[in-house]
């Protein structure tokens, strides 16, 4: 007696060509934080893993909320250390505008852009998704899925040296955010 024929899709996959598999391309993951982060007295601190270039295209998102819109810079995202314009990527509060900006850190230059945030209320969510577009040199930001400003980005950003990520305030100290923010991620694409 014969032995039972493959079924269909065995039948499909012996007819298919053979070959090695074709690795699927996943960006480059620097920053991956889900959790939430709220704000009290402390910073939290991180890094950017390796393989993560910031001169290649990429996109920084999270969501946050602010306990209030008061004056003065509230950092939320700051990736840097303590020299002034080598900061590589950074995103805060002053009051009811939101900056997002980026540094050549080698070569001291920044390009910044604000948005109002007007209109909306404090101690609700939003998302930021803000991004670098490395071959049309442009920086693109979006507030809860709305583009709000594309700009040509006048430097390319660069790192010249480790810096921690800090979120909730800058490296030093200064500009602590008063609010909380989450899902937190940064990533080649």
């Amino acid at each position: 007696m014969p032995p039972p024929p493959d079924p269909p899709s065995q039948e499909r996959a012996k007819s298919a060509p053979q070959g090695p598999p074709r690795p699927a391309k996943k960006p480059v993951i620097g920053v991956d934080l889900p959790q939430e982060f709220r704000f009290v007295k402390h910073a939290h601190k991180t890094t950017v893993a390796a393989g993560f270039d910031i001169s290649k295209s990429w996109t920084l998102s999270f969501d946050f909320r602010a306990n209030n819109f008061a004056m003065g810079w509230h950092m939320m995202f700051f990736w840097g250390d303590k020299r002034f314009a080598r900061d590589p990527i950074h995103v805060r509060l002053e009051g009811t505008v939101l900056e997002a900006g980026v540094d050549d850190s080698a070569n001291e230059r920044t390009h910044a852009m604000r948005v109002s945030l007007k209109g909306r209320a404090a101690r609700n969510w939003m998302q930021v998704r803000f991004e670098y577009d490395a071959p049309a040199k442009q920086l693109i930001l979006f507030i809860d899925g709305e583009l709000v400003r594309r700009e040509a980005c006048r430097v390319t950003p660069t790192v010249d040296r480790p810096m921690p990520i800090c979120l909730g305030d800058v490296a030093e100290g200064g500009q602590r955010f008063n609010g909380a923010i989450r899902d937190v991620r940064l990533e080649n694409r």
